[in-house]
């Protein structure tokens, strides 16, 4: 890169930069707002994301090592193909592209820095520079999958949703971008899976809360730290919150109880310690509620339960806690989306997504004794796991009237008791995982009607008499029982 010309540049780069973005806020359908903040135009767009200068990106004046790489050279250049470049009213500001020809090296060019060692174009500062086009999801951007630092603001990318393939650039580092939740139409934040994104989720004061046209929150897969903020308002559209893998402590903010569009709700793999939120029934949309791998404890059932609620629940993971207590008959009765077999045309799946098609909900779950991540959660799929507790007493016989469940794991509990016949009632499981509790008694009969059981454990109990025969049972090995 010619370092002398770029000097301002290289001093930003070089310290802590400020690099003024709109990625990763994903979709926003209003044609003004998609212009203000792809564009960087006004104070709600200029979203302060601060990056840390990477070793690999030496921007000192030494001549870099390699030359750009061929494949990179061909992306700059299509993506030069991608949008016309105006000339800018500010005198200072000069149009970096023109630099960028055919035949040169790459790495030399305006706005773009490379890993001096490797020869990959590792930063690309276009702000400012009176771009305009449309940004679209097969960009040739999204092929610089070695990119660390982004700049597009104060550009005209006018009626451009911002397009997924952003998820593409998973080298993208920095701490969170703070100023995001206040985009006053902002209606999906998508950062994820990005190991490299650190920080703390910002402390709200009154009067400043998430936006109530957000509908998407998701942070799946970083190291985000710090506890839920507390300042979900009445009127909230959020349908899902996903901070599943971070370093999220603390407990769930009773706020949410203001979300009643909720509809999936993952905080898998955090360090919130806390009891279970028996508050969460009242929310009339919720359909997946993943707890797993956390520090809660005490009873699912308690003083606080309502009698009523999770009419829409589909899935719950209630796995590596330290909830105990019993499970009473009656836990399940209001359980409606499970309750009833719904038509299933396996041959035209439908997905949970959001109605423009933009976003789809993902989820990890354990399925016939295999950790399973659905990229995509269809509507018809439903699983209730509450395996790695200290769940103790009987298996309510309530269990089997829930007939359109597919998984059901209760392993590794303190489960006492026969196995309830009732089992048998679940015509559409394909995964039964009751191992390592104290079950005793033999195996009901019942169980050899359950034609779809594709996976079966009922091993380490205290189960006595023959192995039913017929059904899937044939299918399975002795080790199972």
């Amino acid at each position: 890169m010619d370092y002398e010309t770029t000097t301002t540049d290289m001093v930003a780069e070089k310290m802590e930069m400020k690099v003024e973005l709109s990625i990763w806020t994903y979709v926003c359908r209003s044609d003004e707002l998609e212009k203000r903040e792809i564009c960087g135009f006004g104070s709600t767009a200029s979203l302060g994301l601060w990056l840390l200068a990477s070793e690999s990106m030496n921007t000192s004046s030494i001549a870099s090592k390699h030359h750009c790489l061929p494949d990179q050279s061909s992306a700059l250049l299509q993506l030069k193909q991608e949008f016309e470049e105006g000339l800018p009213s500010d005198p200072l500001v000069y149009p970096k592209m023109k630099s960028w020809k055919a035949n040169t090296d790459c790495c030399s060019w305006d706005g773009v820095t490379c890993n001096t060692k490797t020869g990959q174009v590792v930063g690309l500062n276009l702000s400012s520079r009176c771009l305009s086009g449309t940004l679209s999801p097969n960009s040739s951007l999204f092929g610089l999958h070695h990119l660390q630092k982004l700049n597009l603001s104060k550009n005209d990318f006018s009626f451009s949703t911002i397009p997924s393939g952003f998820s593409q650039l998973v080298s993208l580092q920095g701490e969170f971008p703070k100023n995001v939740f206040l985009l006053p139409k902002i209606q999906a934040i998508v950062l994820s899976p990005n190991e490299l994104l650190t920080g703390f989720l910002p402390e709200f004061y009154s009067g400043s809360n998430f936006s109530s046209s957000l509908s998407v929150l998701n942070m799946r897969g970083n190291k985000i730290q710090g506890n839920l903020p507390d300042t979900f308002t009445k009127g909230s559209s959020l349908k899902t919150l996903d901070f599943s893998r971070n370093q999220i402590h603390g407990k769930i903010p009773r706020s949410l109880v203001n979300c009643r569009m909720l509809e999936v709700l993952n905080l898998e793999n955090n360090n919130v310690i806390d009891t279970f939120p028996f508050w969460l029934e009242s929310l009339p949309e919720l359909q997946i509620l993943i707890l797993r791998a956390n520090g809660f404890y005490g009873p699912i059932w308690g003083h606080d339960h309502t009698g009523f609620g999770f009419s829409k629940l589909r899935v719950i993971d209630l796995s590596y806690n330290n909830f105990s207590g019993k499970i009473p008959s009656e836990y399940f009765k209001t359980w409606n989306a499970m309750l009833m077999v719904h038509g299933r045309d396996k041959s035209q799946p439908e997905y949970m997504e959001d109605p423009s098609a933009y976003y789809k909900d993902s989820i990890t779950v354990m399925n016939k004794g295999v950790e399973m991540e659905f990229v995509k959660i269809l509507t018809i799929f439903t699983s209730i796991d509450l395996s790695n507790n200290g769940f103790h007493g009987e298996i309510p016989d309530s269990v089997g009237t829930l007939k359109d469940l597919i998984v059901l794991n209760l392993s590794s509990n303190n489960f006492i008791g026969r196995i309830p016949s009732s089992l048998g009632n679940l015509i559409e499981l394909e995964s039964l995982d009751l191992s390592r509790n104290k079950l005793l008694g033999e195996i009901p009969q019942h169980l050899t009607s359950l034609t779809f059981l594709a996976y079966l454990n009922l091993s380490d109990n205290q189960l006595t008499g023959p192995i039913p025969q017929g059904g899937q049972f044939g299918t399975f090995e002795n080790s199972v029982f």
